[in-house]
Formats: structure tokens, C-alpha cells, sequence
């Protein structure tokens, strides 16, 4: 009996227990043919992956300059919580974990394809993304997130940052009417 106890508890703890329904319509917005979800539960990258493809869903795909300014836009003038990018920013699909350098959305296209991408540019020159940085771990930042920087005044452009850190995210159902 204590083992299965012992069992129960610990699915419990290993299992994320998030604090929005996927089945809620009511924290859905719609833009550019795709229902776009935000979770201020923070997980790691690949778990946040794996609650997404779980739901029916994927992790933002934002390979459109129309796309990535839709979602943005929802984040800095919906709800002001949302801002408040919880991790300090939002997962969404893409990563370069295969092949440092050459970053691919989880549909598998690379991210050079289509031409579009929104990387952070530090006015100053200091944190300009993608940048791999390799200070808090040996393998570098391979996942990517829309970035709550400048902190002041955000703009949510994108940067590549440790997988394993945990951090809202958004999923992404696509071919769905606006």
C-alpha cells in the first residue's frame, strides 16, 4: 500500500498541473488562420513542447512577419499579465539543438527559409541574439523564446536561451478560420 502511495505522489509532483484548461475558449485569441494559446505556467522547453503536441497543439510557429507581429501585439496590449512574461519570456518552436547555428521551427523547416526572422537587436550592440551563450551551461542556448527585453519597455523580439529553463509558452493550432 505505501508504494502505491509512494507512486501516486509522485505523478503528482511529475506531472505539471497547469492553471489554464486546454479545452477553455475563453483564453484563445485567433489571428492569421491559427488559434494561439498563452500558458503562464512555467516549463522547460521540451515540456512545453510535449503539453502542446499533447492538447492537439504545437509550440508557435512564427515564421511570418504578420504572425509574430499578431501575437506581440496580443501580448503588450491584451492583458497586462501577459507582459509580464513569466521565465521573462514565452517558448515558442523553434530550436537548433541538432545543429548549432542553424535554427529550425518544429514542423521542420529552417528558419532561413522563409526569410523572416525578429532576433533581438540590443540598441547598444551588447545582447545582440542569437548569441549561444554558453555561461550557465556547457551546451549553450539552443531553444528559442520571444524575450521580455528591454525590461522597461519590452518588445518581445526573439532569443535563443537554455532549454532546460522553464518559462511560459505559447501554443500555436493552425488552419483554424478567424
Amino acid at each position: 500500500m505505501s508504494a502505491y502511495v509512494f507512486l501516486a505522489v509522485l505523478a503528482v509532483i511529475a506531472v505539471p498541473a497547469l492553471g489554464v484548461d486546454p479545452e477553455n475558449p475563453d483564453s484563445i485569441f485567433c489571428a492569421e488562420n491559427s488559434n494561439w494559446r498563452f500558458f503562464m505556467d512555467k516549463l522547460t522547453w521540451n515540456a512545453s513542447r510535449d503539453f502542446c503536441i499533447s492538447n492537439g497543439w504545437q509550440l508557435a510557429i512564427l515564421d511570418e512577419k504578420a504572425k509574430d507581429k499578431a501575437v506581440r501585439q496580443h501580448i503588450l496590449k491584451t492583458d497586462p499579465a501577459l507582459k509580464a512574461a513569466p521565465g521573462n519570456g514565452y517558448w515558442m518552436g523553434c530550436e537548433d539543438q541538432g545543429c548549432e547555428g542553424h535554427f529550425h521551427w518544429l514542423e521542420g523547416n529552417p528558419l532561413e527559409r522563409d526569410g523572416y526572422s525578429n532576433w533581438y537587436q540590443d540598441p547598444r550592440g551588447i545582447y545582440n541574439q542569437p548569441n549561444d551563450n554558453h555561461q550557465l551551461d556547457a551546451t549553450g542556448q539552443d531553444c528559442c523564446q520571444m524575450w521580455k527585453e528591454p525590461r522597461k519597455k519590452p518588445v518581445f523580439a526573439w532569443d535563443d536561451d537554455y532549454c532546460w529553463k522553464k518559462k511560459g509558452f505559447i501554443c500555436e493550432q493552425t488552419g483554424q478560420a478567424c
